[in-house]
């Protein structure tokens, strides 16, 4: 987790574009599809790991946990990433972490 934490910030403005469109939809797919909710929270991850830390990396870090939590029953890892959510969430504006 620690190693999550310091990953660069995210500087390909495309990449960036693509998480805002990913975490814009996220509210509709909560609605209409769970499954596509959580794909795409996946998909801002694996971006988040790949290409780096934007504002929109503190969510899906929280919804990992809660993954972790109510479908694997790892209660300590779904803790760890929520503490790591929380931590991008904090970071200062000028980092550009905190979620819109």
């Amino acid at each position: 987790i620690d190693s999550l934490l310091n990953l660069p910030q995210m500087k390909d403005q495309l990449k960036v574009r693509g998480m805002q469109i990913m975490d814009s939809s996220c509210a509709y797919a909560f609605a209409l599809d769970t499954d596509l909710w959580i794909l795409l929270n996946f998909k801002m991850l694996q971006w988040t790991i790949k290409y780096g830390v934007s504002k929109y990396s503190s969510t899906p870090f929280a919804v990992y946990g809660m993954v972790m939590v109510s479908l694997l029953g790892d209660a300590k890892g779904g803790a760890q990433f929520g503490r790591a959510a929380l931590a991008l969430a904090q970071r200062p504006s000028g980092l550009e972490t905190k979620s819109a």
